[in-house]
Parts: C-alpha cells; structure tokens; sequence
C-alpha cells in the first residue's frame, strides 16, 4: 500500500461575494518554485466562477485575488464555469473547464499565453441530445447498458471532465472527457477537426474511443479524468476519481491508472485499491458529503502533490512518492504479464443469482484464504473486461473456486458470465486483497461480501482452528443466503444471520444497529472482519468505533 499524507486544507471560502458559498476543484500549473492555483468559486445560489491565488512552493498561499479571474460571459456558460483543470503544450496555456446554463453541463476551453489574459473558445464537446446518443451507441454490443440508464431524459448529453494531455503524442493533441460512466478520449491534429461530422464519425466507433471503464468494486458506479496526466518514464500517470454509491449516496476517492506513452487508450496497469478516500471530517462533510475530486498535481523532488476539492467546501492537498507509486504500478504490470488462461471446469448455481465456478489451477499458483483475483472471460472482445472474483477454494487444492453474485438484469461481464460452460476459459490476472485473518473475531459480511470469509472458514477449519469465530451475514431474503447450510455446519450456533427484508422465523430482521450488536457481540476486544458494500461497512464501522472498538482492530474490505 502506498503511504499518503493528507496534508490538510489550503484554501476555503471568503465573505467576498463570488466565492461566499465555496471553493473547489483546482487547476494546478507550476512556474518555477511557485504553484497557480484558479479554483472554482461558487457565490450562493450554485453561480461558479473562476478565482485564483498563487502558492509559495506545494502549501504556503502567497498571493489570492479578490475577484474572479473568469467569469460567465455566454449563454451556453450562463450558470457558471466549474472545474478548471490547466495544461501548457507548447508555449500555450489549455484551460478546460465545465460549461453550465442551468440545465446543460458541458466541456469547454479558454486558452492563454500568460496565465494572465485567456480567450475563450468555447464548447468543445458536442450538443447531442440524450435520444440521439442512444439511438447510435445503444446497438454496440460491448457498450456498458449504465450509458442508457445513467443519461436520460430529453436534454443534451452531459459531458464534462475534459482533459488534455500536456504534450502532443505523435503530433496529436489528446483530450479525455467523460460521458457516464466512463472516461473516453479524443485525438485530432487541430481543434478545428472537431466538427459536426467528426462527431457523427466519433459516436458512430464510440465503442473504440473508451479510454478508461471502472474495473473495482468502488469505483463501479462511474469514473471521471481527474489531474491532468503526469508523463513519467513508465507511461502516463492518470489520478482521475472513482465513485461508488447506493441509493445515491455516492462516495468519490482518488484512483490511478497507468497508461501507454503512444497509445494512451492501452492501459499498463491499475492501482488495485484506493490511493486515498474520504476519511477526515473536511472531506466527509460538508455541500456533497463523501467527497475527494483531484483536478491538479504539483512535483516536488520525489514528492508528488494532489490538490482536491472535499466535500464540495474547500479545497485540500495529500502528498506521496511518486517513486513509490510508479513501482507499485510496475509490479501490478508485471503481475499483468503472467496473467495465464484457465478452463472452466463446472459451474453450479448456488442461490438464484449466485455461481460457484471452478476452474483449473496454474502450477506453482498461490494466494492467501480471503485474496481475490482480477478475472476476465476468454472470448473476443471480453479479454481486457477484468472483474474482481474472490478465491473460495484454498490454496493447497488442485483447482480454482469462484463465488460469484450475478446481476442477470445487467449488460456486459455479468451477462457473459450466465452464458458460460464448461471447457470456457478465463484469464487470470493479478491477485490482490485486504482481507487476511489476523486472529479470532467477528466476521461481519453484506451479501456477496461473505466471499472472502468463506476461504478463511474454510482454511481454519482445514487446521482445526476455526475457534470462537463469529458470523453476521446480513441478506435482504434468506434466499439471498449463500453457502447457508455449509457455513451453519462450520460455525453452529456463531452463524448470526440478519435479513433486512423477509421477516423469518429464526432470523433477525432489519439492519445492523449498534443495539443488535450489543446483542450478539460479547466482547468488544476482538478483531472485526469488515466485508460489504461500502455503505454498510461505514455504518458498521461507526457503530463499533461509538462501541469502543479500536481502529486497529477492524479489517475490512468494501465490496
């Protein structure tokens, strides 16, 4: 894991009245030893502009206007201009920012010399109304169906998050910008390409100009271009953001990708897990809870400087090493070199929408009980859709085991893998994982977050070792319920399980509530395992912080 350092907040608000409501999401250029930071203002009434303070070095404010740098002149930027980021190309400064009239949110440019004076160019991504996007896209076979439930209604198509590359590559100029829920990418030899009819032609292979799709479990709901990307001798280093939520509670953490100096749609290597998330209270509270959006980086030495907008109220700073993250990059590239196929050898329903697969297993493979592996069937067109899938079988048998919750409903992998048989292969990439037992505790699991503690069951009672361990398995139905006889037999009378939506005789009904643990919990001294959906596990976590439980005591794993 790398080793962060939220370095605090550098910028809030002021009583001046452009920036009274908040300030967000900064565009970061450095100019020898001092950083040019034009954030977004937001006045009250969600009206946003452009304002700007100068740093001495990565955290010290030096010099802050007291009037915006940029404001809304046109229409189609009527309601404000959001979300600068900043790259130089050549001896030209590219400003792109989000273009809002109320009612469209679209990418813009405004280009400068000086940093002082910009011209604005105006739109540079499409007004195509919703319709006519799914009209063209929604035929595409390995189109993601969450572009057509993510963009309705009768508007144009949200498009924001545009972002170039701070170089030409092979003579091109390259930009990302985003259509939910995933991050896509532009090249042409001159803006003035980007015409009607370049458009038609770019929605028409729209399925070849995905860049970037989410490929974790907390990132699933969408993902957006974030700083601009830092060119290093490995590739392209993207730090763009990642959301998950339920309900529309949605988190946004800070996510790394790396990508092909040439071809920046050929991506090297992901960063398995989160390089940081909302945690402290400036980034948990405040106009949009749950919020770490990054938009620009600053170099140091070996120390690279992330500015992010938290919780839509101030604007924050966390720093690492960049030497450190590139070599964890490197590893997860090598890991991606020996991915190796497997064939499938049977598949058996365990719930109604629950598979167990079992696969062969690579000679001298290894992994840890609670470890999962990234995963993507080996088929045309479906090699590089990598999943997480958690190991269920143990490490010393001769085979691989995958408890996989289905979404029958669902276009893409999930509908891939309803279709598959027996002698089908998948390709096995990297293994990784936070979850590895660390003593006796309570297991505390939502749904198919109980994949990882059905291996640790497995290899404890494999050792005669499975103790005093408990399980709360909370389920919407006991139909939910997977592997429910195995687990009763491994753990008796330890199997707690909690159903939020049948009322079952035997079972416990609603949420877990810190009561409900107080209930079934005796001693508050133990390790607890955390597995679920995100939500839940910070509800649950909260809980046993308010019941005394030490931080280092909690293992968990957001599903």
């Amino acid at each position: 894991m790398i080793r962060v350092t939220k370095e605090g907040v550098i910028l809030r608000k002021t009583d001046f009245d452009f920036e009274n409501e908040s300030v967000l999401n900064p565009a970061i250029i450095r100019e020898g030893d001092s950083l040019y930071l034009f954030y977004r203002a937001v006045r009250k009434g969600n009206y946003s502009s452009i304002g700007f303070c100068k740093l001495d070095g990565p955290l010290t404010v030096k010099e802050r206007f007291d009037i915006p740098i940029m404001i809304p002149e046109f229409e189609y930027e009527s309601h404000g201009i959001e979300d600068p980021r900043i790259v130089k190309i050549d001896d030209l400064y590219y400003m792109t920012y989000v273009a809002y009239n109320g009612t469209n949110a679209l990418g813009a440019l405004a280009i400068s010399k000086d940093l002082k004076h910009f011209e604005k160019q105006g739109l540079i991504v499409p007004e195509i109304r919703i319709n006519e996007f799914t009209a063209i896209v929604q035929p595409m076979d390995k189109v993601t169906n969450k572009y057509f439930t993510m963009n309705v209604g009768s508007g144009f198509l949200m498009n924001k998050d545009v972002v170039f590359f701070p170089r030409r590559i092979n003579n091109k100029l390259y930009f990302m910008h985003r259509i939910k829920p995933e991050i896509q990418l532009v090249s042409v030899n001159s803006l003035q390409e980007l015409t009607k009819e370049f458009w038609e032609n770019y929605f028409n292979h729209f399925d070849e100009n995905i860049m970037l799709k989410p490929r974790y479990s907390q990132e699933l709901s969408y993902i957006g271009a974030g700083c601009p990307p830092i060119e290093t001798n490995e590739g392209w280093l993207l730090i763009y953001h990642g959301v998950y939520g339920i309900s529309g509670k949605y988190t946004y953490s800070v996510r790394v990708a790396l990508l092909d100096l040439e071809d920046p749609r050929k991506v090297i290597a992901h960063l398995p897990y989160q390089l940081f998330k909302p945690a402290n209270d400036y980034e948990l509270s405040g106009i949009v809870n749950k919020v770490c959006f990054p938009t620009g980086t600053a170099l140091f030495g070996d120390t690279l400087y992330i500015y992010y907008g938290a919780a839509d109220q101030c604007i924050a700073c966390a720093s690492l090493s960049l030497s450190s993250l590139l070599g964890e990059l490197v590893n997860v590239k090598i890991q991606n070199k020996k991915a190796c196929s497997i064939k499938i050898k049977s598949i058996q329903h365990l719930t109604h929408n629950v598979l167990k697969i079992v696969t062969e297993k690579p000679p001298a493979f290894d992994f840890y009980p609670g470890q999962a592996a990234e995963i993507s069937i080996n088929k045309n067109g479906w090699e590089n859709e990598l999943r997480p899938f958690t190991f269920t079988s143990l490490p010393n048998e001769n085979h691989l085991e995958f408890t996989i919750k289905t979404y029958p409903s669902h276009k893409g992998v999930t509908k891939q893998l309803l279709k598959l048989v027996e002698n089908d292969e998948f390709i096995l990439h990297e293994v990784f994982g936070t979850i590895t037992y660390k003593g006796e505790g309570v297991f505390i699991a939502g749904g198919a977050g109980v994949t990882p503690f059905i291996c640790i069951f497995r290899y404890l009672k494999s050792i005669n070792k499975i103790g005093n361990n408990v399980l709360i398995f909370a389920n919407r139905t006991k139909a939910d319920i997977i592997l429910q006889q195995e687990l009763k037999n491994l753990l008796g009378k330890n199997f707690i399980n909690i159903l939020s939506q049948d009322k079952v005789l035997g079972y416990a009904q609603g949420r877990i509530t810190k009561q409900f643990l107080k209930a079934n919990v005796s001693d508050f001294s133990k390790k607890f395992y955390l597995c679920g959906p995100e939500s839940m596990i910070d509800n649950v976590e909260k809980q046993l912080y308010d019941l005394g439980v030490n931080e280092k005591s909690i293992v968990k794993e957001e599903f």
